[in-house]
């Protein structure tokens, strides 16, 4: 190529039509297949400790009272960290609408608007639970 540009490699057959991602964007991020491959195999791995942290801190603020307990005792800001870190590690893999949608809800828990976290919050779980069955042949 000229000027030393990079080819862009190939997508991996099996990579091709993995829903709810765009996998020339996350490879563009990752480098190669198999960089890409391996950061996809990590983020399903690591799907079940975010689930799991994004539950406690929503389910421990009793988001359906809208409770300012759970701001006072600094649960706002376990939450806000969880789907910041999530928002960036879907959007690495090209999960963009992920990604989009936890920024959504790290805006709502830096607002403090516990109406939106509450009502948006399983969506996200549910999402994320879907990208790791879609990632489960990895």
């Amino acid at each position: 190529p000229p000027g030393g540009a990079r080819v862009p490699e190939p997508i991996p057959e099996d990579l091709r039509d993995l829903p709810d991602i765009d996998v020339a964007r996350g490879m563009s991020y990752c480098g190669t297949g198999q960089v890409y491959r391996k950061t996809l195999f990590l983020f399903r791995e690591q799907i079940p400790g975010r689930l799991r942290r994004i539950r406690q801190a929503w389910d421990e603020g009793r988001w359906e009272d809208y409770d300012i307990q759970f701001i006072c005792d600094g649960r706002d800001e376990d939450y806000v960290i969880e789907v910041h870190s999530l928002k960036s590690a879907a959007r690495w893999i090209g999960a963009m609408d992920l990604g989009d949608q936890a920024e959504a809800l790290e805006m709502a828990g830096r607002s403090e608007d516990l109406e939106t976290i509450a009502s948006d919050t399983p969506a996200l779980l549910s999402r994320c639970q879907a990208l790791n069955e879609t990632l489960s042949f990895l």
